[in-house]
């Protein structure tokens, strides 16, 4: 495992650009606390837990309930990325820099779904990893897109 603690990860070009001419990164935080970890499942959890409510009025106010914990989530969501993400060489569709993904917010209000996506399966990975570290496995589990 890095020493500093960090991992940077070469993005596919069909996920980002750089803006820059050079290949796109992202560089993760690889040691975190069990709340940045724990939220990404909780999130997911909830997401399901309301998509599998029966169409009916006898389920709203379970939906209300569900999608309350779910802005909750949301926010410490934010503070995960901010915290897991520290930095990356993204442009925006005009070739323009991202703003830094430690500004609150960035990854949800300036990344297209397949993105927002790849980052969480990366981050997804980086968790199984640290997850499993010394114990043997069956396989190797590569980071790279």
């Amino acid at each position: 495992m890095e020493s500093d603690h960090t991992r940077k990860i070469e993005t596919p070009p069909t996920i980002a650009q750089s803006g820059n001419g050079k290949g796109a990164y992202v560089i993760f935080r690889t040691r975190f606390k069990g709340k940045h970890r724990n939220v990404f499942y909780e999130v997911v959890d909830l997401a399901q837990q309301i998509r599998a409510l029966p169409d009916v009025d006898a389920s709203i106010a379970e939906a209300q309930e569900l999608s309350s914990q779910l802005r909750e989530k949301k926010a410490l969501l934010t503070e995960a990325y901010t915290h897991l993400i520290l930095d990356w060489n993204w442009a925006n569709d005009e070739g323009e820099p991202l703003p830094r993904p430690t500004v609150l917010g960035v990854i949800e209000g300036e990344l297209y779904q397949d993105q927002e996506r790849w980052i969480n399966e990366q981050l997804r990975l980086l968790f199984k990893e640290r997850a499993t570290e010394g114990k043997k496995t069956s396989g190797t589990t590569s980071l790279d897109g």
